[in-house]
């Protein structure tokens, strides 16, 4: 995958490691850290720099071992741009130039699912085949950066990335088709989804997957909750 993509007005970098005390760390703990940031996430903000560590887990790339099926994990952090080059891209591009000013606002990350993940809701049926990957976007924004289109501009511009990256990458694979699990309250959310045209979901009608059921017991958008209602949108990038 491309290391920068550059926005008309963003800078997505990419990260495979975020160590204690690095500047990736920081940054991912200070969005998982934030309240409303997390609002909509299944484990609540991080209350502890161990609590970010543990979510990094599922996000960072691991070392494939071998026998084991081939991982995916790509994340990539969203900086604002603050002061533009004098010639700023017109559209999505990856470039050399020189580096703009910016600020950092969120992250967007796409994951393979464990095989284990896929046995039971919400994922169950969610996994990747003999000819189609499977990946799962989620994302996390600042809310000083909410409101400006800045989830829509930059998952666009990830997932066109995808779409236009070496097929080495995606190999053995034929097809590569990206899903995205959406609390049926969390409004703002699938909207965005539709702007990025993730509304195809599992339905052989293109409708959106509508998933209901009971099961644990989860902090999320500030109550507790054991029933669940979430829709799942889906897009094929690689095809």
């Amino acid at each position: 995958m491309d290391a920068t993509i550059l926005t008309p007005r963003l800078k997505l970098t990419i990260f495979t490691t975020a160590k204690r005390g690095s500047q990736e760390f920081d940054w991912v703990h200070e969005l998982r850290s934030n309240e409303q940031s997390s609002w909509w996430s299944l484990y609540g903000p991080s209350k502890t720099p161990e609590d970010t560590e543990k979510a990094l887990q599922n996000i960072l790339p691991t070392p494939q071992k071998g026998g084991e099926e081939k991982t995916h994990r790509i994340g990539y952090l969203v900086h604002e741009i603050i002061q533009p080059p004098s010639s700023a891209p017109a559209a999505t591009t990856t470039t050399t130039q020189a580096d703009p000013q910016t600020r950092f606002i969120g992250l967007i990350t796409l994951r393979s699912l464990t095989p284990h993940e896929t046995t039971f809701l919400p994922r169950l049926g969610h996994a990747s085949t003999r000819t189609t990957l499977s990946l799962e976007i989620a994302y996390m924004f600042l809310p000083e950066s909410w409101g400006r289109g800045y989830a829509t501009e930059s998952i666009d511009a990830m997932l066109d990335a995808c779409t236009h990256a070496p097929r080495e990458l995606w190999s053995p694979w034929e097809k590569v088709y990206v899903r995205a699990i959406v609390n049926d309250e969390n409004g703002p959310s699938q909207r965005v989804m539709e702007k990025c045209v993730m509304r195809d979901g599992r339905d052989d009608k293109g409708r959106k997957e509508v998933l209901e059921f009971e099961g644990g017991r989860f902090f999320i958008a500030g109550k507790w909750r054991e029933k669940h209602r979430l829709f799942v949108f889906g897009r094929e990038i690689v095809g």
